[in-house]
């Protein structure tokens, strides 16, 4: 089981298909790979259990692995346990990315926090990952929001 949730400013939203697990791995004596798994929103409240209600002004998305990302995904991380049994060391990094927004009619903010939450099945929970990062303090990603087109 893998869920993540993206807490926005209502300002943004994020774009069907925007929303991707990126998994970095490396095994001792290998190359890092990087592999890129599709989300899938979900709106049913089980999937969304947990999750803390979002300040005013603000939205929560969830997400979970497509059914073929989630193979894909289950078959990485048995492959990497499995190379531990081996005696090979190795790493597993989760990466989620929100790649794709599109910008609301709300009004101007002078700040854009985002939050990020991550379940697993070891964790059971939604975990913070990511709290209160603003998008507007970053000036690369400052600069950036001037290019997000409007939803439609």
């Amino acid at each position: 089981m893998l869920r993540v949730a993206v807490q926005l400013p209502d300002a943004l939203r994020p774009r069907s298909d925007g929303v991707k697990l990126d998994v970095v791995t490396k095994v001792a004596g290998d190359a890092e790979t990087k592999t890129s798994f599709a989300m899938v929103e979900v709106s049913d409240a089980r999937d969304r259990a947990g999750l803390p209600t979002p300040p005013r002004g603000s939205s929560t998305y969830a997400y979970r692995l497509s059914s073929a990302d989630a193979a894909r995904f289950e078959a990485l991380r048995a492959s990497m346990v499995e190379q531990g049994k081996q005696g090979k060391r190795g790493s597993m990094g989760l990466g989620v990315a929100a790649k794709e927004f599109c910008r609301t009619n709300a009004a101007p903010q002078a700040s854009l926090p985002v939050a990020i939450y991550l379940m697993t099945s070891e964790t059971k929970s939604f975990v913070s990952v990511v709290r209160d990062f603003d998008l507007l303090g970053d000036p690369a990603m400052a600069g950036g929001l001037e290019q997000i087109q409007p939803c439609g």
